[in-house]
């Protein structure tokens, strides 16, 4: 999912990055924004999907969640210090031309734990045609 956040800081409705109850603020804006994909509509292994029509805003600055599973009982931001231990979930791979666009690498296991392969390859998250800033 994707989610406003209120400022460069990452604060969303009076919670920064890190604090408890951060990622279930961050949920709730993106539920409410209607920028949660559910699980069921993601591609599935090896594959790719498009998204034309979501309700992003070129004006806002947005940071981007992970549900593991499409469970809310385990959750990562690419804010890495609302993750476990702080660490970084999501990494920039890349930029399109001009700036337009990103490519974002997500690891879908806490980087933390030994059962992360750390190779944020799980789900390629694939931003063209506009600059938004995504944290």
């Amino acid at each position: 999912g994707f989610y406003s956040v209120d400022d460069i800081t990452g604060s969303v409705a009076g919670y920064q990055p890190g604090a408890n109850g951060y990622l279930a603020q961050a949920l709730a804006r993106s539920r409410a924004e209607g920028l949660l994909l559910s699980a069921d509509i993601l591609p599935a292994f090896g594959q790719s999907q498009s998204y034309q029509n979501l309700a992003i805003d070129s004006h806002k600055s947005y940071g981007v969640l992970l549900l593991q599973n499409g469970s809310s009982e385990v959750m990562f931001s690419s804010f890495a210090a609302a993750n476990p231990g702080g660490l970084a979930q999501m990494v920039s791979l890349g930029s399109g031309a001009a700036g337009l666009g990103m490519v974002l690498g997500i690891e879908d296991i806490a980087v933390g734990l030994a059962q992360s392969d750390r190779d944020f390859n799980d789900l390629l998250l694939k931003v063209t045609g506009v600059r938004v800033p995504i944290f």
